[in-house]
């Protein structure tokens, strides 16, 4: 299956110009055309979910949406692929907005064929690497967070109950196992309880 862009505008020439300069790229175009008084997906709440399909690799969204920074941002909230612009033409203000949109390319009626498939392409590439690195900081994150879970746990049996710290540990580590738990929810249990305790005190 090829990969797919999905191009989102309102204009009922959606196919248009980038179409034209698309033909050779071995990529598959989906066009999705918005209503026109749809000012951005935060009045349709599920609409960007839709420009995603399992096969779909990136966005392009078209200047005649009005607000793309909106758009743009609304996108990026489902994490599924970069978003790029394809603009009827390129000034200097544009630029800017770009850079702060997180836009990851432009294209223009006077983008080459090569050149187009070629930005889309290292775009989904950028943006897949980009996110294999964000998945890894977040599970270092969440492994941070579920030891100081068990610290704290372990903490609270050490001084309730008077254990060692290899006591306390041990003890969280078979009732894990006794009720085939993970470490972490057996800490998050015992958290609980004494989060309880403090309040009813």
């Amino acid at each position: 299956m090829r990969d797919e862009i999905v191009v989102v505008g309102s204009d009922k020439k959606l196919g248009g110009w980038l179409e034209s300069i698309l033909t050779k790229c071995p990529l598959h175009l989906r066009f999705q055309q918005i209503p026109s008084r749809t000012a951005s997906p935060k009045t349709v709440p599920d609409l960007s979910r839709t420009f995603f399909q399992s096969s779909t690799k990136a966005v392009v969204l078209m200047d005649d949406l009005g607000e793309l920074t909106d758009w743009t941002r609304s996108v990026q909230q489902e994490q599924k692929g970069p978003v790029l612009w394809g603009v009827s033409q390129l000034t200097e203000s544009l630029l800017g907005i770009v850079e702060k949109a997180d836009v990851k390319g432009i294209l223009t009626p006077d983008t080459h064929s090569v050149t187009a498939a070629c930005l889309i392409k290292m775009a989904i590439a950028s943006w897949q690497k980009e996110e294999k690195y964000r998945k890894i900081a977040d599970k270092a994150l969440t492994d941070l967070e579920n030891r100081k879970r068990v610290e704290r746990a372990k903490g609270i049996l050490m001084d309730r109950f008077g254990l060692s710290e290899s006591d306390a540990y041990q003890r969280m580590r078979q009732e894990a196992m006794r009720n085939r738990k993970s470490m972490v929810q057996i800490a998050e249990s015992i958290l609980l309880m004494e989060d309880l305790n403090n309040m009813s005190s």
